[in-house]
């Protein structure tokens, strides 16, 4: 119910593996995985955000991407009738 009803997008944190299990077997059809080691993971990411699909971020350091700062806090703004992030 958390992950389906937040206000914020939802981080999940999961060393034993059951919810990644679950989250994949949810949303099949409409996941992407990415791992911030790959490439053109950025691009992936922000065509996702547009088309409306559900991110998986995989192998997560102590350390995030600046650039993800704004996808987590939601950073949107609306200029006319289109929101950016």
């Amino acid at each position: 119910a958390i992950v389906n009803n937040c206000l914020r997008w939802p981080i999940l944190i999961d060393p034993q593996m059951q919810g990644i299990k679950w989250l994949k077997k949810k949303e099949k059809d409409n996941l992407d995985i990415i791992q911030l080691s790959q490439k053109h993971w950025l691009k992936t990411l922000g065509n996702a955000i547009t088309n409306g699909r559900s991110v998986l971020i995989e192998n997560i350091g102590n350390d995030l991407d600046p650039t993800l700062s704004t996808v987590l806090s939601r950073s949107v703004f609306r200029r006319g009738n289109v929101m950016y992030l």
